[in-house]
């Protein structure tokens, strides 16, 4: 926000809300957002008071609506007049009421409101006359009472619902089913850092183009806006559901090829029918939002954009929305690729290959186009072995470059699993992150040892602790000449994370530490005897 010159106007729960028309000032946010990072109402009115001078200083001219609660913990009521007398100190006018008047916040003017709390906060119209926002962007929960929703568009309020602005899990249970599925339960809480990654941004990006998606949809209708965004939504969904439900039934021969292709690459591991239901969901949105027409479109944003890449930056100004523009262009080209010709295909796949290893581009964009890439080698069984070959490398490359970001590594590693299947990814484990040259077939390297192996290490703390294990398994292969099976990398592992385990969290959980225990293991595994004392 503070990039874009947005301002924080107001924040609530339910023992205070706080205005300020100026804005809220960054460093009362920073520690508001820190105390509430878990509990939005861990932020009581005693703790805002507890804040130094300085911060409540930086509140001066703000409004504050408490509500008579006694505190959560010591039960004791409110010091109704302590309170008051320390705020107005700082020039912040005190009004305190019953339960519901924190919601007085929603009547006070900003641009957007954003609603990411309770059912119902806005549940009669006399509450949509007071409202001043020409935004509300609903988090979470219903916030709007159903039967509103045209009041709102009538008052020229935009509504953006939850269903369509933050999907959160709803969007991403997919996922969860896939890697609990493909990968396994003890494979997720090892190396929480890369599924986590994963599912977040799979949120992201589907927010970001379903957004965009249905924006150009509704503005391109013939009903001249005669219905809110929320109905457009919900008949898209449904259409799309309905599509789906078709391909399923009547066994499309596309269908049933790309799930078979599914099947082999996750192992069999999947089962059958969410590996169909999956691909006929990203497959049934073709003539709703990806069309021929939208297909010509995103080809031509590619084209244009693509002569300017470098160019193209997050800096807050005009090129961010080329940032938006171009992910979503990768996107819709990622869910239509059935439709692209050969030549498109050839063009995108070029555009492809520039993107993904140019580390000036943003991260995001970097991100859809690994995306993309791995969908088409996946998807097309026209795809030489040559390219194949080429992704691969490319994603390797990145996945042993230590200075490239997690979400990169994440994404890298997702797509060669994408393109070569659950097989490959377990069978070059030890290989596909950290290694440092082809194996001979006794297991040891060809090449030496990388001068900068202590940076592959960090990164793999960074990755989690799993990673820690098999980057530390990498180097007494190269160290001893010998290869682990997957059994002894699991048992590493774990033996790895129960030496970790024996100290309490607030240790255990530092990357000092785990790098004690990396030394210690590295010595163990080297063959030197080492007394308890010792260690």
């Amino acid at each position: 926000f503070k990039l874009f010159g947005i301002k924080i106007r107001g924040i609530s729960n339910i023992y205070f809300a706080l205005y300020r028309t100026e804005g809220l000032p960054e460093d009362f946010i920073s520690i508001a957002r820190e105390i509430s990072e878990d509990d939005p109402n861990a932020l009581t009115v005693t703790k805002l008071c507890a804040m130094n001078e300085g911060i409540l200083e930086g509140l001066r001219g703000a409004k504050i609506w408490v509500a008579d609660k006694n505190d959560p913990k010591t039960q004791q009521s409110l010091d109704k007049e302590n309170i008051t007398a320390r705020l107005a100190n700082f020039g912040i006018e005190v009004v305190i009421g019953g339960n519901a008047i924190v919601d007085e916040l929603i009547y006070q003017k900003a641009t957007i409101l954003f609603l990411a709390a309770g059912a119902n906060v806005i549940k009669d119209a006399a509450q949509i006359a007071r409202i001043q926002c020409p935004i509300i962007a609903e988090g979470a929960n219903n916030a709007i009472k159903d039967s509103l929703r045209m009041m709102l568009k009538a008052a020229n309020i935009l509504y953006l619902p939850g269903e369509l602005l933050n999907g959160g899990g709803i969007y991403t249970s997919k996922e969860d089913i896939r890697h609990n599925h493909t990968d396994g339960v003890e494979a997720i809480i090892l190396g929480p850092g890369y599924y986590q990654t994963h599912v977040t941004d799979e949120i992201d990006s589907l927010v970001l183009h379903r957004m965009l998606a249905v924006l150009r949809k509704w503005a391109s209708g013939e009903d001249t806006f005669a219905q809110d965004i929320a109905y457009h939504v919900r008949s898209f969904a449904k259409e799309i559901f309905q599509r789906a439900d078709d391909l399923v039934r009547f066994s499309d021969t596309n269908l049933i090829e790309l799930t078979n292709i599914d099947q082999e690459r996750t192992c069999g591991r999947l089962p059958l029918r969410h590996s169909m239901y999956e691909i006929a969901i990203e497959m049934a949105p073709f003539g709703v939002f990806y069309t021929q027409e939208e297909i010509a479109r995103q080809l031509s944003v590619i084209d244009n954009l693509s002569s300017k890449l470098s160019l193209i930056k997050e800096n807050g100004r005009l090129s961010n929305f080329s940032i938006c523009e171009l992910r979503f262009a990768l996107f819709v080209l990622t869910k239509s690729r059935e439709l692209l010709s050969d030549v498109d295909m050839e063009m995108l796949s070029g555009v492809l290959f520039r993107i993904i290893p140019d580390r000036k581009l943003d991260p995001l964009i970097r991100k859809e186009a690994i995306i993309a890439l791995s969908a088409i080698v996946k998807w097309q069984a026209k795809v030489t072995e040559e390219a194949k070959a080429r992704s691969s490398r490319l994603l390797q490359t990145i996945l042993r470059n230590p200075d490239e970001s997690l979400r990169l590594h994440v994404w890298s590693k997702y797509a060669l699993y994408r393109i070569f299947g659950m097989g490959y990814l377990e069978d070059k484990r030890d290989g596909a992150i950290f290694d440092s040259g082809p194996r001979s077939r006794n297991g040891s390297s060809s090449s030496p040892l990388p001068v900068n192996f202590p940076a592959y290490i960090l990164l793999s703390l960074d990755l989690g602790n799993k990673y820690a294990a098999e980057a530390l398994l990498n180097f007494m292969v190269i160290l001893n000449g010998y290869k682990f099976t997957s059994h002894q990398e699991s048992m590493f592992a774990k033996k790895w994370n129960g030496i970790l385990n024996l100290y309490p969290k607030e240790i255990y959980s530092t990357k000092r530490h785990a790098l004690r225990v990396a030394i210690l293991v590295l010595l163990v595994g080297a063959g030197i005897q080492l007394t308890r004392k010792e260690i």
